[in-house]
């Protein structure tokens, strides 16, 4: 039973010994490759220390924090890592060595999304992509032109691939909403946070285009109605062709 006490009793003085430096209340993600200040409350020590480290090592060790004079002691680094950044360090706060222990995340927007937005973006992600799928199915199995015989000689305009064009039109938009959804994600969340880059780079590149493919799109189908309509002219004249009549000349 005194063991018992006792060691109840050393757990107790080693907690008061850990929290003898105040913890950082309220640690905000940073915004990876800015300018970021970590800091720590203490207004009896005379010197406060830290280690910050990630999942591959140590980046900063045994640092010196300033001492801005009104009791907070800062350090201020640039992160380069997307990722969990632990701070662990040591004071002496009224004449006691303590330590301490916090982190912060650091993403490429500075935020971290939270579980409501989390399952949004989620959500919106996933009815994209489904969206995506349903246009290119309807496109792949569309007729993309006019109805051939087995000599290749169109003998039918065909005007549901029209359809097809404006599905391929929509089907530019979609895929510029779904690279924004998971921008956002990996935006927001530093497991995903290294395709932020990647994914940002298409996002922006498929907008700058957006015009140019517009352009295209009608373009195609001019072309398309132009054709189709030459293609009925000529199918006109095969309907009222007859070749017992002596003034076709056997012409149409």
């Amino acid at each position: 039973m005194d063991k018992r006490i006792k060691n109840i009793f050393i757990l107790f003085l080693l907690l008061i010994v850990t929290t003898n430096v105040s913890a950082l209340d309220i640690l905000k993600p940073a915004t990876l490759n800015e300018s970021y200040t970590i800091i720590q409350v203490c207004a009896s020590c005379t010197y406060v220390n830290i280690t910050v480290s990630i999942s591959s090592g140590i980046l900063q060790s045994n640092i010196e924090m300033i001492d801005n004079g009104s009791g907070n002691w800062i350090h201020t680094m640039i992160p380069t890592v997307s990722s969990r950044h632990d701070v662990t360090g040591k004071g002496d706060k009224d004449g006691i060595d303590s330590a301490f222990a916090t982190y912060f995340e650091v993403t490429p927007s500075g935020k971290i999304a939270s579980t409501g937005d989390s399952i949004l973006y989620t959500l919106f992600t996933i009815i994209s992509f489904g969206w995506i799928c349903l246009l290119s199915f309807f496109i792949l199995t569309m007729p993309s032109g006019n109805e051939k015989d087995d000599s290749g000689f169109e003998g039918k305009v065909i005007k549901i691939k029209y359809f097809r064009v404006v599905l391929i039109f929509l089907l530019w938009p979609s895929f510029i909403i779904l690279l924004n959804f998971l921008n956002g994600l990996a935006n927001n969340f530093t497991n995903l946070s290294m395709f932020a880059g990647t994914l940002g780079f298409l996002f922006e590149t498929m907008l700058r285009l957006s015009w140019p493919f517009t352009i295209i799109i009608i373009a195609w189908i001019i072309i398309m109605l132009v054709h189709d309509t030459n293609i009925n002219k000529q199918l006109d004249r095969f309907a009222k062709f007859d070749p017992f009549r002596g003034d076709n000349n056997g012409k149409f």
